[in-house]
């Protein structure tokens, strides 16, 4: 439902826009602010408002913390450039430290590599080591997949 403006209504919103937001006139109001934007756009048209009116808001300045306490710290996201990758370089081949395991009792934190790979069936026995941080593979089994002898791993390093 459409709501008018009354002239009363409207020249007030003229005389308080320089000083106030969009924001603080729709509480004033009682409108959306979006009908106060739609508006104010309507007497700018009209020349009845300057088209870049610098806002010069009252603001309340801010009251520093008390001395005893500390404003808290959030931390930020790390930029693309501050994620690093560690290069872990095997000289030989890890030792084998398997936990066989079936199929149920698989998740991210034990090795996926199947322990009867010439069986032309489906693997039902896998190794169930401790699998390296984000691959699903032990550094025994990892070692033997890449034949690189090193494990790369994301990590972020905050400077």
């Amino acid at each position: 439902m459409e709501m008018k403006w009354s002239t009363d209504e409207t020249s007030e919103l003229v005389r308080q826009w320089p000083f106030r937001s969009a924001s603080q006139l729709a509480g004033a109001f009682g409108r959306t602010r979006t009908a106060i934007c739609g508006k104010v756009h309507r007497l700018c048209q009209a020349g009845v408002l300057k088209r870049l009116v610098v806002k010069h808001y009252e603001v309340e300045p801010r009251h520093p913390p008390p001395p005893g306490r500390k404003t808290p710290q959030v931390p930020r996201p790390p930029r693309p450039s501050e994620i690093k990758r560690a290069v872990i370089r095997y000289t030989r081949e890890p030792i084998l430290t398997m936990r066989p395991c079936c199929l149920i009792e698989l998740d991210d934190h034990r090795c996926h590599w199947p322990l009867d790979i010439k069986s032309p069936e489906p693997a039902t026995d896998f190794c169930g080591g401790a699998a390296l941080p984000g691959l699903p593979y032990c550094a025994h089994h990892h070692y033997r997949s890449t034949q690189r002898g090193e494990y790369r791993h994301e990590r972020t390093r905050h400077y």
